[in-house]
């Protein structure tokens, strides 16, 4: 692809589309702010921040918030991102630059995937966590997934970068062409965690596994050491949540704000039938990784000896999976969580990070069953919301039924839930705001100018 137009556009008339006029405000307050937006829009300035993300809408969402603090501080922002992601970037209100290919999810890594999930206990153990050797084997998979992207973005990503000239490069951090694109230009870049820890230092092995799997891309790019660690590392994560982190990396504590896509208010979101609400999800990865909902529909069938009001979130297509439902239970289909969270009393789903930060933003309480084939993480996930008093972990999959139906009641009829999920709320408010982070950002690309 050709960007050559669009540099030329830049070159014409740097900072044009944003320079401000303030003669032509008639009150003296009005003429500052205009010379503010004036200063602010001078190239010399302003950053040219390029964000990028793989996959998956869950990949690109948490790169939101910042991305709106440096536009609101005057800064240029593109990002770089696969095709599938375009509509989500266009209605978060950011400029997209598509950049190679779709990854396609492998019909074989589906299979394994599904029958890790269905394969039950292993023999004397009673539990469905993954083995090391299970988890290895789910780890080099998704890192598959992930090597495949970078591959198809690579060469775009240092097209676009040649061309725009970046002053800071932020990258999911599973977006490794953006990485090696920074690498290869010699930018500055950032690595951007999502609202959980950060596996790559705390799950043995996934370090050499991420090197084993990077090496020969990296290499084709004339880069000899595989780290794809930026200067610093954004951490949204709170540290109840949290690995204990090394030294040897740089931590910037960022409050987790969360969002899930845009959406609409629907009057159902504040209008509750007088039974509790659970909200049920297993995220928007689950089905494009498995090609099924069966777990939420497990959910509603275990939970239909209750009194209670089920939301069931699924992702667009995801309703006519799920089947056919009660009165009581309503399927939203591709409604950001973070609208109608606040209205629930509990939720119920697999452990992924976003669902895990969107709910402990919302204050509360979770039952997490978290599914073997998407390996450890979830498992950590549950772990460290029931070590924070905000819920308890469940096996919906291998458990009897009404294992789950006893949680839940548990859950709500236990006040120190609550009074867990209300900490965790606070303990992310105490930490920066994403625009309390932009003069950090601006302090590494200046040091870059200089």
């Amino acid at each position: 692809m050709c960007f050559t137009a669009l540099r030329a556009d830049f070159e014409a008339a740097p900072g044009a589309w944003v320079r401000v006029d303030s003669e032509k405000y008639a009150h003296p307050v009005d003429a500052a702010i205009g010379a503010e937006f004036r200063s602010r829009a001078n190239c010399e300035e302003a950053m040219r921040v390029l964000l990028s993300a793989v996959l998956q809408p869950s990949h690109f969402f948490p790169l939101v918030p910042l991305a709106w603090a440096l536009r609101a501080a005057g800064h240029e922002v593109r990002v770089a991102h696969q095709p599938r992601l375009t509509p989500f970037v266009q209605a978060a209100g950011l400029t997209s630059v598509v950049v190679g290919s779709d990854t396609q999810i492998d019909a074989t890594l589906r299979r394994q995937a599904q029958a890790s999930q269905t394969a039950g206990p292993r023999p004397g153990t009673g539990a469905t966590r993954p083995s090391p050797a299970e988890n290895a084997f789910h780890i080099r998979a998704a890192l598959s997934l992930f090597a495949d992207a970078a591959g198809r973005m690579a060469d775009d990503l240092i097209e676009f970068g040649r061309h725009w000239k970046p002053d800071l490069i932020v990258f999911e951090w599973q977006c490794y062409g953006a990485h090696l694109a920074a690498e290869v230009l010699g930018i500055p870049s950032v690595r951007h965690q999502f609202s959980g820890p950060d596996f790559e230092v705390g799950i043995p092995g996934w370090r050499d596994m991420e090197t084993e799997s990077l090496r020969p891309l990296y290499s084709k790019h004339g880069l000899d050491e595989v780290r794809p660690d930026g200067l610093l590392t954004i951490d949204p994560c709170p540290p109840s949540l949290q690995f204990d982190l090394p030294a040897t990396r740089t931590y910037l504590p960022m409050r987790y704000v969360p969002f899930n896509g845009s959406g609409q208010v629907q009057e159902w979101m504040f209008r509750r039938s007088g039974k509790p609400r659970i909200a049920l999800t297993v995220g928007s990865s689950y089905l494009w990784m498995m090609g099924n909902l069966s777990p939420v529909r497990m959910f509603i069938d275990v939970l239909a000896e209750l009194d209670v009001e089920i939301v069931a979130a699924v992702p667009q297509g995801g309703t006519h999976l799920v089947g056919e439902v009660g009165p009581d239970v309503r399927v939203a289909e591709n409604v950001p969580l973070e609208l109608f969270l606040p209205s629930c009393d509990l939720i119920i789903h697999h452990g992924g990070t976003g669902t895990v930060g969107t709910a402990l933003t919302s204050g509360i309480p979770q039952i997490i069953s978290p599914p073997s084939a998407m390996g450890d993480p979830p498992f950590h996930n549950a772990e460290r919301i029931v070590a924070a008093g905000a819920g308890v972990q469940v096996d919906v999959h291998h458990d009897a039924p009404e294992q789950l139906r006893d949680a839940v009641r548990k859950v709500l009829e236990t006040p120190s839930f609550l009074d867990g999920a209300r900490g965790l709320v606070e303990e992310n408010r105490a930490r920066p705001l994403p625009a309390e982070l932009v003069s950090r950002l601006e302090d590494l690309a200046g040091r870059n100018r200089d």
